[in-house]
C-alpha cells in the first residue's frame, strides 16, 4: 500500500508555524530550530510481503541452492511539479530487474497526471533511463539519476541536482531518493517550463545485500524474511531459508537413475 501527496504547501504564518529542528554544530548546546514556508511533499508506505509458496518458492530454493544472488521488487518512483502550469505527475515503474538498469533502457511506467484539478490514470507511459549513479558500496548495483518520462502525449525530464542522494532506512537498506530538477520537453517553447520533483530507486540491493547490512548497522536481519516465516519460525536471515525440496529433488533423480542404470544393466546383460 503506497500513497503520495507531491505538493503540500508548507505554511508558517498566524497560529501556525513549521519548523526544522537540527542538532547544535558540535553536538553540545541546543538544538537550532529554522521556521521554514514553501512547498513539500508526503508519503506513507506499509504491508507485508506475502510468503512464497508452490512452484515459485521451489525456484526459490534452487536460487538459494546454487547461491544465485536474488533481487528484491525494485522500483524506480517519480513525481513532478510544475506549480506554476497547475500541473502534477506522480507514477513509477515497477517490478523492475535492476541488472537492467543502464542508460537508454527502457521501461514501463504508469501513474497519474494532475492537471487544474482533474486526476487521470495512465498505464502505458514509458521510462527511459538517461543517466545512472553507481552505488560506491553495493557491488553491480547503478541508480537512475535522470529520466524521461513520455505519457499522454507529454515528455518530462527530470534530472537528479546531485549524484549522490542515497538513504539507508533500516527496512530497505540502501535506497536513492535524489531531489531533482524538472522540464516539460514537449513544451513547444524555446524556453522549456520548469519544475522540481525526486526519483527514487529502490529494492535495488539483493536480499543478501540487504541482510548484510542489517547484520553491520543493526547487529540483527530481521526484515530479509517474510513476517510470517519470523513470527512462525524465528528465522532471521536468508542464510536459514531451507533447501528441502532441491536436495529433495536431487535424491529422486539420482534414485531414478540408479533404477534405471541397473535395469538398463540387467536387460543388456539378459541380451547377451
Amino acid at each position: 500500500m503506497y500513497y503520495s501527496f507531491p505538493y503540500l504547501k508548507i505554511i508558517s504564518d498566524g497560529d501556525y508555524q513549521s519548523t526544522i529542528t537540527l542538532p547544535s554544530e558540535n553536538g553540545e548546546g541546543n538544538d537550532v530550530v529554522n521556521i521554514v514556508a514553501g512547498a513539500g511533499w508526503l508519503d506513507h508506505q506499509g504491508g507485508t510481503q506475502k510468503e512464497h509458496r508452490g512452484l515459485v518458492n521451489y525456484v526459490d530454493e534452487w536460487k538459494t541452492f546454487l547461491k544465485i544472488p536474488q533481487h528484491r521488487t525494485a522500483s524506480i518512483e517519480t513525481d513532478i511539479q510544475f506549480p506554476s502550469l497547475n500541473l502534477f505527475v506522480s507514477g513509477q515503474s515497477l517490478n523492475i530487474n535492476p541488472k537492467l538498469v543502464k542508460k537508454e533502457a527502457v521501461f514501463k511506467w504508469f501513474g497519474t497526471i494532475m492537471s487544474n484539478g482533474k486526476t487521470q490514470f495512465f498505464n502505458d507511459g514509458k521510462l527511459t533511463v538517461k543517466a545512472v549513479f553507481k552505488s560506491p558500496t553495493l557491488k553491480n548495483v547503478v541508480y537512475a539519476t535522470e529520466v524521461e518520462i513520455a505519457v499522454n502525449n507529454m515528455v518530462f525530464n527530470l534530472k537528479s541536482i546531485y549524484q549522490d542522494q542515497r538513504i539507508f532506512p533500516a527496512d530497505q537498506g540502501e535506497i536513492y531518493k535524489g531531489a531533482a530538477d524538472a522540464q516539460l520537453m514537449s513544451d513547444i517553447k524555446t524556453n522549456k517550463p520548469k519544475g522540481v520533483g525526486f526519483i527514487e530507486n529502490a529494492g535495488f540491493s539483493s536480499f543478501a545485500q540487504l541482510e548484510q547490512q542489517q547484520l553491520n548497522e543493526l547487529r540483527v536481519a530481521p526484515l530479509s524474511g517474510t513476517l510470517n516465516q519470523i513470527l512462525r519460525e524465528g528465522k532471521t536471515g536468508i542464510s536459514d531459508r531451507t533447501v528441502v525440496l532441491p536436495i529433495l529433488t536431487l535424491i529422486g533423480v539420482a534414485i531414478l537413475l540408479g533404477v534405471g542404470g541397473y535395469f538398463l544393466y540387467k536387460i543388456n546383460k539378459k541380451n547377451k
